[in-house]
């Protein structure tokens, strides 16, 4: 089996589509998901669907540049939200 390693992420400037297809993905899909994107240069507004994905569990967004309000509902799937060290 082929262990895939993710460094390459690391220098990214930018992501805005990550497809992982035909990468011998096993297993069943998560019903929680974790999107953990803390310590990079996002900026701009959080979009308020992201706050409404049903498999998103985590989301963290914490020590980037984002502003905005926001949105005054949430899916009941979001457990745990990390916005801290934002503009």
């Amino acid at each position: 089996m082929e262990v895939l390693h993710w460094r390459f992420l690391k220098d990214m400037k930018s992501l805005n589509l990550l497809i992982l297809r035909n990468n011998n993905i096993s297993g069943s899909i998560p019903s929680n998901i974790t999107m953990d994107l803390i310590f990079n240069k996002l900026t701009g507004q959080i979009p308020d669907s992201l706050f409404n994905l049903s498999s998103l569990s985590y989301l963290f967004l914490g020590n980037n540049k984002l502003t905005g309000i926001l949105p005054a509902q949430k899916s009941t799937s979001l457990l745990n939200i990390d916005l801290s060290y934002n503009e």
